[in-house]
This record gives C-alpha cells, structure tokens and sequence, in this order.
C-alpha cells in the first residue's frame, strides 16, 4: 500500500525538501516518520517545508559559491611528492589520496579530505600527474601531482639551500 508523505529534509534518492512524494507505507511508517524526516502533507507543513526548501537552497548556494572561490585557488595548483622509487621510476609504495591531501594541507589548504580526490588507483609511478579534486556541489579542480624519487627530492632541496646562499653571500 502506497503511502503519501512531505519530506521534511533532503532524503537521498528520494527527494528534496518540500516535496510531496508516495513511498511503500512501511518505508514511511517505520522509517521516514519515527526520524523525522517526513510529515503527513498537510497545507501547515508544506508552508513550513517551502520556508526550509527556501533557507536551505540560499545556504546552498553560498556553499557552492564558496567551493567555486576554493576551486578557483586550487585549479593548477602544482605539488610535489617524494617517494622511495627504484631505477625504472616504479615506486616502492604508492602515493595516495592521503598523502595529496596532506601536502595541500602543507599548502595552504587544511579542509580538504581524501574523499574528494578522484583517482582511478593510487599513483605507484615517477612523473607528473593530472588529479581531479571534487570539492562537492559539482565544482571541480585540477591539480598537478609531481612525484618524484626521494634521492632527487633530497638533493634538488640541497640545490636550493645552496642557491640560497650564493645569494646571501653575494649581497
């Protein structure tokens, strides 16, 4: 038996706030009324489910305008990763969503989560990397990935601290 209930927040594969929708009576029974998140349609509750449709749709919007600010920064971002490889550039391990996360967090960006990094497999190779990152709400970033040997990441830094004193000294 077919059941008629008023979502009273967004239910996934359902529907969203403010809709009217008809369920299997004991979907709606024992599920969506005892959590709330359903009422019986009546004309009070759909006028209070249209005012929270109305506040949660500005709340969204200010959400995705602020993932497209993120999204914006984060497009062609460039990191690097040092990991043990052997002579072939195989790495010994892998780099994971983890560790992009955490070197973006290094960077500058600390709400990121490995969730939103979007990678068929994890990188187990040497080289530069197109990573796409889905921040939510549809808005999307591409990063680049350069992993690198550890022994070049060590002597490339070596170079830089040598740069950086010729510089001083020649001041």
């Amino acid at each position: 038996m077919k059941m008629r209930v008023l979502l009273m927040t967004d239910v996934e594969n359902l529907g969203r706030v403010g809709d009217v929708v008809e369920v299997k009576g004991g979907y709606a029974r024992n599920y969506l009324l005892p959590r709330g998140l359903a009422a019986e349609p009546s004309a009070l509750a759909v006028k209070a489910a249209q005012k929270e449709r109305e506040r949660l749709e500005k709340e969204r919007q200010e959400r995705i305008a602020a993932l497209q600010q993120v999204a914006k920064r984060l497009s062609g971002t460039e990191i690097t990763i040092a990991a043990a490889a052997n002579e072939e550039g195989h790495l010994y391990g892998s780099v994971s969503a983890r560790d992009i996360v955490h070197k973006l967090g290094e960077i500058g960006y600390p709400d990121l989560q490995p969730s939103q990094v979007r990678m068929e497999h994890a990188l187990r190779q040497v080289g530069e990397h197109a990573v796409n990152m889905h921040l939510g709400e549809n808005v999307d970033a591409e990063i680049k990935v350069i992993v690198t040997k550890a022994e070049q990441a060590a002597e490339q830094a070596e170079d830089e601290t040598a740069d950086e004193q010729s510089e001083e000294e020649g001041e």
